[in-house]
């Protein structure tokens, strides 16, 4: 991966596996010893304290197989060999993506974008309700079309609070309207989406979640904690045909690239999914190592038991286990804690720590 040392916004990344040559050390790497890129920079770093202060670097395929001196590295190239010049950028190996959803990433292309600079644009909650007033005008939605968003933060808003039911009435009192926190563990929805899921004050908070209510009444105010967001189905979205979620998938992985990011987590995944992902990746192997670890609540006890990770990668995918969610997330006021939080959710006791999912 190269990373410009004075933009640090921008990285092109290199799919290879490093061979920790020393500093001054080379490969035979083939019988006419040619490599098929070289890297000359002043900032190779290896993450090896043996190959500190190299200069250069040799590609062959998929593999770094020598670092060394310029010198002695250019004694590799040959007529069709590519050189090159980092100049003020650095050559690093590529980061890995442990905690991350890359399938839900490549869906979110179909929901409004709501994060908050430096990400986004979203400041306040009015912002919100002009992006979803937007999505339905231009796209001229029909009523009782569903509306989704993802990627507010509570804590960047100007109010410092959710959007509520109130607030997203604004927006619509025709279309269904679901707009999911940052943390992907809470949700805020509209009074057409609670009316059309039949949600009201006589709704119980679901095992492992909680419908939060208006103050001093039972009546929900649009936002869902965990469980509850499953009161709404998970199929809101309009199915994705193959080829247009084959085309967001390889999409994003050029996404996760452009950030320096070259072994990529899809936790959570549903099935459905992951045999797509397979049968994309038998078309045309990945280029970047995708991880996948499927929900445990998709399988029985049984089922479980007769899971194998797998240890290598095909076609540049491998399932890596399962996935168990406990408890919430700390950006939400959900993570279970040992201790009470300094502050809780609006309304919650002192002592609240949350709870399991």
């Amino acid at each position: 991966m190269i990373v410009p040392i004075k933009k640090s916004a921008v990285f092109i990344c290199l799919f290879l596996l490093a061979s920790g040559c020393g500093p001054k050390t080379m490969l035979a790497i083939a019988d006419d010893r040619s490599a098929d890129v070289i890297f000359i920079g002043d900032h190779i770093i290896t993450v090896d304290a043996a190959s500190a202060g190299v200069t250069a670097a040799a590609v062959t395929g998929q593999n770094i197989v020598a670092t060394g001196s310029a010198e002695e590295i250019l004694k590799l190239k040959n007529s069709s060999t590519r050189v090159i010049e980092l100049g003020d950028n650095a050559l690093v190996p590529g980061f890995i993506d442990a905690h991350g959803h890359m399938t839900i990433v490549a869906k979110l292309t179909e929901m409004i974008d709501l994060a908050s600079p430096p990400v986004g644009r979203v400041e306040n909650i009015n912002d919100i309700v002009a992006l979803v007033k937007s999505k339905i005008d231009k796209q001229q939605l029909a009523p009782g079309t569903w509306v989704l968003g993802f990627g507010y933060d509570d804590s960047l808003l100007e109010e410092k609070r959710h959007p509520n039911r109130d607030d997203l009435d604004r927006a619509s009192l025709d279309h269904p309207v679901m707009l999911t926190h940052v943390s992907g563990h809470l949700a805020t929805v509209n009074s057409a989406a609670l009316q059309q899921q039949n949600i009201d004050q006589n709704t119980n908070n679901p095992p492992g979640g909680v419908v939060r209510r208006r103050p001093g009444s039972t009546e929900p105010n649009g936002v869902m904690e965990e469980t509850a967001m499953g009161l709404f189905s998970r199929n809101l979205l309009a199915p994705i045909d193959d080829d247009k979620f084959e085309h967001l998938v390889r999409q994003t992985i050029k996404r996760y690239a452009s950030y320096g990011i070259t072994t990529i987590q899809d936790g959570g995944a549903n099935m459905s999914d992951i045999e797509r992902l397979r049968v994309y990746a038998k078309r045309e192997p990945y280029t970047a190592d995708i991880v996948v670890f499927p929900w445990s609540n998709f399988f029985d006890d049984n089922q479980l038991a007769a899971i194998e990770a797998e240890s290598s990668y095909t076609n540049g995918l491998r399932l890596g286990g399962v996935k168990f969610g406990l408890d919430g997330s700390p950006q939400g006021r959900t993570a279970f804690l040992s201790q009470p939080y300094n502050e809780g959710p609006p309304g919650a006791a002192p002592d609240y720590r949350a709870y399991p999912t």
